[in-house]
């Protein structure tokens, strides 16, 4: 019975995943990070490295190849064309597979670290009914796929410190393991001091190799990068580079004490999720400030991480997890000892914080940007009917995607044109485009909310555009999210 215990905590976890969110009805059009995943690997399901117009790297928008890889090769074994609301489930269910691994994961990690089956199975409960989990974990982000990596090499190093025989073999799994992570998403970059203080505690000459093996995928990569396109590739770091010094030079400590002051506001949770750093076990507590702690201080120094952007969350979710567990677990602990009569207060705490945990839920800021699937392809559908596979058609990344032929972001028209955007230099040379993306160019302009909550704030040279848009071109489509505009003439 001991034995089965696990497996039947696992089949449990798996059945609260199975009802986690993941609807085939689930709305489009909420992130462009979807959209841009999802074009990236269509375009490496056709043999090219390119996101939407800009081709030969996609290091310029900070994405890996990791997760387009894997999607890509997901849908070519699933026998989808990756452009209809088909890839879209099929997407959203490969990141619902990785969320069921990683719950099983979190449970075996923990439980290995601290000897705890009760706060294992509490830490994976308490992450699989989390409602920003609940909302986040269906969606095709890759975060997701880099969580799954980054929870393996934990695992590995645990096996590591249990099995000395073969201590080398899984710590080089453990590092091989998070390099991958690294080359799935920037964000991950931030834990490493958590991989810092794991490799401090081997041998320098040791602790040496294990760095070489994590960051040998990305190494690779952009060795290959730059054989197949040197000009671009250099392009892109540097731009990166720049933009990453900007954002670090750019009063982080205000970014840092408006992120914290509107999470804690908007998240009563997160500061008892902190106290439980203190209530961990010895074994996972410097690792807690290692993978937690600093890394969340840097990226909210970075990024926003509350409302729309709290997807920025995700790779700390099983960590929150652990940590309001374990406040969980220690009132559960001192209120066993005494009778019942008396632990009343403690009981009252400990359902404070579940409640605090379970019901928390995220704000509306995602219903008013998404778009039904119903609209989304009747859009796509009118689009094939009406225009010529030649004719551009500019859309937020969310929708783009999905649309076959010449297809644009919008701040892609704008860089074509030399103007300035959030993450493409103005001085971008023609032919790194696939086509032309200017708006000259474009035939017809998919206008929804999240164009104009977004977009439009972000990039002021944008206004004028969209303004003659809806003045002098015609509205052809309209559905409650969206509206569909073709030009009248030719410029």
């Amino acid at each position: 019975m001991k034995r089965a215990a696990p497996l039947l905590a696992v089949c449990l976890l798996l059945l609260i995943a199975a009802n986690s969110g993941l609807d085939r009805r689930l709305a489009v059009g909420i992130y462009a990070d979807e959209g841009t995943q999802f074009a990236i690997a269509r375009s490496l399901m056709a043999g090219e490295m390119r996101y939407l117009a800009v081709k030969d790297s996609t290091l310029l928008f900070a994405k890996g190849p990791v997760f387009s890889l894997t999607l890509a090769i997901w849908w070519r074994i699933s026998g989808t064309a990756g452009a209809n609301l088909d890839a879209l489930f099929l997407a959203r269910s490969l990141v619902f597979l990785l969320h069921g691994l990683n719950l099983c994961l979190l449970y075996q990690i923990i439980r290995r670290r601290s000897a705890n089956v009760f706060l294992a199975g509490t830490a994976a409960l308490l992450w699989a009914l989390f409602p920003l989990a609940r909302l986040l974990n269906p969606l095709a982000f890759s975060y997701h796929c880099a969580t799954t990596l980054v929870l393996l090499s934990w695992l590995f190093w645990c096996h590591a410190q249990k099995n000395r025989r073969n201590e080398d073999r899984w710590r080089y799994l453990a590092a091989f393991s998070f390099g991958g992570a690294l080359l799935t998403d920037l964000v991950i970059w931030t834990l490493l001091p958590g991989f810092l203080v794991a490799f401090s505690r081997v041998r320098l000459r040791k602790g040496a190799k294990l760095w070489l093996i994590a960051l040998s995928p990305t190494l690779s990569f952009v060795l290959l990068q730059l054989g197949i396109s040197a000009e671009a590739t250099q392009m892109d770091l540097q731009a990166l580079g720049a933009r990453i010094s900007a954002n670090a030079i750019t009063v982080p400590w205000l970014i840092l004490r408006t992120n914290l002051h509107n999470l804690i506001l908007a998240a009563p949770w997160f500061p008892l999720c902190l106290l439980g750093v203190w209530v961990l076990p010895r074994q996972l507590r410097a690792e807690c400030f290692g993978f937690v702690v600093i890394p969340l201080l840097w990226v909210a120094s970075t990024v926003p991480i509350m409302g729309l952007a709290a997807y920025h969350l995700i790779p700390w979710l099983p960590w929150f997890a652990l940590l309001a567990a374990a406040l969980l677990v220690r009132v559960a602990m001192h209120t066993g000892r005494k009778q019942l009569t008396g632990s009343w207060l403690k009981a009252l705490l400990m359902a404070f914080v579940a409640g605090l945990w379970l019901f928390s839920g995220p704000d509306d800021s995602y219903a008013r940007v998404s778009v039904s699937p119903a609209e989304a392809s009747a859009m796509v559908q009118f689009l094939q009917d009406r225009r010529k596979p030649e004719e551009l058609v500019l859309a937020s990344p969310a929708l783009a995607w999905m649309l076959p032929g010449k297809a644009a972001d919008f701040q892609m028209a704008l860089a074509a044109e030399g103007k300035p955007s959030v993450h493409l230099p103005r001085d971008l040379p023609a032919e790194r485009f696939a086509f032309d993306a200017r708006f000259a160019a474009a035939q017809f302009a998919v206008l929804d909310d999240q164009l104009f909550r977004w977009a439009l704030v972000r990039m002021p040279d944008l206004v004028g555009h969209i303004a003659r848009i809806e003045a002098d071109w015609r509205l052809v489509f309209q559905t409650p999210s969206l509206k569909v505009y073709q030009r009248a003439s030719l410029p």
